[in-house]
């Protein structure tokens, strides 16, 4: 039974005499200090934690990725396309959430024909199956 509050709702309510008698206790809401007696055998008793996880530190390889090499985010960036939008290479940018003046980041966009067409000499990005699709078509080269 998972004890709240009768006077606000809180949940965070804790025994506050248990000696009150042999079959009820007294308990007290840790947020208003609003307390009453409730029947000993209605509270489930905590389990003790024995094993306790420390806190986890440090990043993954993937996390540390994500946050510092260009390749990688551009590569997770473009598997993610929309194949019913088309976009342009500043979309990209904004969609990587790096700077357009960041070093390799151009190359590192346009290294990976499949997600992309030219036309009037500007670069439009899709999903690979809607760039196929296009350059069929000739709508793209």
């Amino acid at each position: 039974m998972e004890l709240k509050c009768k006077k606000c709702g809180s949940d965070r309510v804790g025994v506050h005499d248990k000696n009150s008698s042999k079959s009820t206790m007294r308990v007290k809401c840790r947020d208003c200090g609003h307390g009453w007696n409730i029947q000993k055998e209605t509270v489930e008793p905590v389990p003790r934690q024995t094993n306790l996880q420390k806190p986890k530190i440090g990043m993954t390889l993937d996390q540390f990725r994500s946050r510092h090499d260009t390749d990688f985010i551009v590569e997770n960036t473009l598997k993610k396309l929309d194949p019913d939008l088309i976009y342009e290479k500043q979309d990209i940018y904004k969609l990587c959430g790096i700077s357009a003046s960041t070093p390799g980041l151009s190359g590192s966009i346009e290294s990976r024909p499949e997600y992309f067409g030219k036309i009037g000499g500007k670069l439009y990005f899709s999903h690979p199956d809607t760039i196929a699709e296009l350059k069929r078509n000739a709508k793209l080269n």
